[in-house]
């Protein structure tokens, strides 16, 4: 299902080309030189030699077409789609008989048949008719066919426990693969450049027409189309922090009309747009959409009903399908319902929205209800009888959609079981400890920058850190590589509440640790309370941004010291020296030897080396009863002695064994 399938738009309908004499053989050569060598190229990668290629086909434009079906949990609806394609097959290697049901027409000139390629929800068999109808063959599904494979691919988690058993067959049901049928043309590979000389002709003709005619390919701003026998949408047309919709409807309809539209493109919530009636002088509504701003490119689909009731339960059909996600047909499902409290007690503003959801880690705003800032709230879009866990969360940004670092909340840790109106589902959210800030250099020094949140005063190592790469990416263009530009932004979208030095490095060796003699920095020289979002935590990096001569990475391992001339531990050397031998300010003996650094450094030897690991602790003699000696007992690894038996011992040297 991962074939790349070439795509030919055959899109165009000018009655004003005369097709004949643009396949003369005269044109010949210069039908050759015309087709493009990669629009050819393409164009064959998606030949088909069997109808199991179709079949392959078939099953990857389902995944492509699936999503865009109507929202149905009942999965009864059926989108039989156009596929605009067309598809390059070997003649000699399809069957004949095949071939044979299928009606010849001719497509820019050269021989084409068409097809409607179905699945069968019982035996999961593709179906294939031709453009009569006709069933001209069954193609059985490969063993082990799961009609559950677009959820597994798209959705894995949704079999792992976490979702509610309605949650889970509705969405079965949602994304049936046999929801799609697709109809394709299929051509002669012998006769693909003569398709795509001529497709290029027209659509050469087409765009010199649009441009004579001044149009542009502009969308309708009304209706003048032939009549339609179902709601149609006819126009969607992008205005400034607006969308149009246009809604086509049969002349002789008079029932009400809503509009719909969602951002959800998986779990398809649709929010109300309007409700209206009809205008009987004309066959069409416009509806604006001022929800949507150029602030947030967001994907948005539009969908329309009409008032039909089929269950009586007070509620249009399409409300209940698209909206509720509740049964149409059932009069005891329905919405109910759902009201409580909003508390909060921190500095954020904006939207705060109550959520009603069949998923326990998901935050879709399909089944919820808003208010600006905290307080009372009715939910009354919660359909039942059925589960759900309710949440809150205060949309700080105003994306419509919950950000880990915004404040939020949930009513209870397991689900809860609706069956009728439901109150005092009270929710208190709270804020997330995240961080925001902005970081600034200007030495040579190259390298990932890290970002480090540390619970103590000493130290760059930290759970908590971010990773800047130093190579952002590379240059389309050239193929250069495009480096890290400062200043350069940075977050911590969600910490524990705790107290932080915030600091940030350059590993100029790529190793993932500080060493002193990498550019740093820190936003403050005591740690800072975070328990909620704080922003403009900006840090300087440097290396010695004083200039006193000891690195500032190390100036912070010890307390942030910034005379270089003092001694704070007494042991002779001023911090400058420390920093110089890289011994310890803060300790007089930095390998804890008795012999002071300054002593050390004084007499050549080395401040690090403690000899006193290198000495034996004690020698034990042990012997027989004439007072000889038998053993000599010692930590140490190798032992030399020389024994003279007059004088018992006469020496004996021990050294450490390597």
């Amino acid at each position: 299902m991962k074939r790349d399938w070439g795509r030919s738009v055959a899109g165009f309908a000018l009655c004003t080309v005369a097709l004949s004499t643009l396949a003369g053989a005269d044109q010949q050569a210069a039908k050759t030189e015309a087709v493009d060598s990669e629009v050819y190229r393409q164009f064959m990668s998606g030949q088909v030699s069997e109808t199991s290629d179709l079949d392959l086909w078939f099953k990857c434009e389902q995944f492509n077409w699936l999503p865009l079906a109507l929202p149905d949990e009942t999965g009864a609806s059926i989108l039989r789609q156009p596929s605009g394609q067309v598809l390059p097959f070997d003649a000699k290697t399809f069957a004949p008989g095949f071939m044979k049901k299928l009606p010849l027409h001719y497509l820019n000139t050269v021989p084409s048949y068409r097809l409607w390629l179905v699945e069968d929800r019982a035996s999961r068999s593709t179906l294939f008719y031709n453009e009569k109808g006709d069933l001209v063959l069954t193609l059985p599904p490969e063993p082990g066919y799961s009609p559950r494979w677009f959820l597994q691919e798209t959705r894995p988690d949704l079999f792992s426990g976490p979702y509610t058993p309605w949650y889970v067959d509705s969405m079965t049901r949602m994304y049936d693969p046999a929801r799609v049928a697709l109809e394709v043309t299929i051509v002669p590979s012998a006769y693909a450049q003569d398709y795509l000389y001529v497709e290029s002709r027209l659509a050469a003709e087409a765009a010199k027409q649009a441009l004579a005619s001044g149009s542009g390919g502009g969308a309708l701003m009304r209706y003048s189309g032939p009549p339609v026998s179902n709601l149609t949408i006819t126009a969607i047309e992008r205005r400034t922090n607006a969308v149009r919709v246009t809604v086509a409807y049969p002349n002789d309809y008079t029932n009400g009309l809503a509009v719909f539209h969602t951002d959800d493109l998986l779990d398809f919530w649709w929010e109300l747009g309007t409700t209206t009636n009809i205008n009987p002088a004309t066959n069409w509504i416009e509806w604006t959409d001022l929800g949507v701003t150029n602030m947030w490119a967001t994907p948005r689909m539009y969908a329309c009903g009409s008032d039909i009731d089929t269950d009586g339960d007070g509620f249009w059909d399409s409300a209940e399908i698209l909206r509720f996600h509740s049964d149409p047909q059932d009069p005891l499902s329905k919405p109910v319902n759902v009201s409580g409290s909003i508390s909060y007690n921190g500095i954020e503003t904006g939207t705060v929205y109550a959520l009603a959801v069949a998923v326990e880690d998901g935050w879709p705003l399909g089944c919820s209800a808003s208010r600006f800032g905290p307080g009372g709230y009715t939910n009354n879009e919660v359909a039942v009888p059925r589960s759900y866990w309710f949440k809150s969360f205060l949309d700080v940004n105003n994306n419509h959609s919950r950000d880990l670092w915004e404040p939020s909340g949930i009513f209870s840790a397991s689900s809860t079981s609706v069956t009728s109106n439901l109150a005092g589902v009270d929710i208190p959210i709270q804020d997330v400890p995240s961080l925001w800030g902005a970081l600034s250099y200007s030495g040579p020094a190259t390298g990932n920058v890290y970002v480090v949140a540390v619970p103590s005063s000493n130290s760059f190592d930290s759970i908590y850190r971010q990773t800047i790469s130093w190579e952002q990416g590379s240059e389309t263009q050239t193929g250069g590589v495009i480096y890290l530009s400062f200043p350069a932004c940075y977050s911590f979208k969600s910490l524990p509440a705790s107290n932080y030095w915030i600091r940030a490095f350059i590993d100029e060796d790529y190793d993932g640790e500080f060493t002193v003699s990498d550019p740093a920095g820190q936003y403050s020289a005591q740690s800072i309370p975070v328990s909620n979002r704080l922003t403009g935590i900006n840090i300087t990096l440097a290396f010695d941004a004083d200039g006193d001569g000891m690195a500032d990475g190390w100036e912070m391992l010890y307390g942030n010291l910034s005379d270089s001339a003092a001694d704070p531990d007494g042991d002779g050397l001023s911090n400058l020296q420390e920093s110089l031998f890289g011994t310890n300010p803060l300790d007089p003996d930095t390998d804890q030897d008795g012999l002071s650094d300054e002593e050390e450094t004084t007499a050549g030897l080395d401040p690090f080396y403690n000899p006193l690991s290198h000495r034996l602790a004690s020698l034990t003699f042990a012997y027989d009863d004439q007072d000889r000696l038998e053993r000599v007992e010692s930590p140490a690894s190798s032992l030399t002695m020389g024994y003279d038996a007059a004088a018992n011992l006469t020496n004996a040297v021990c050294s450490k064994g390597e």
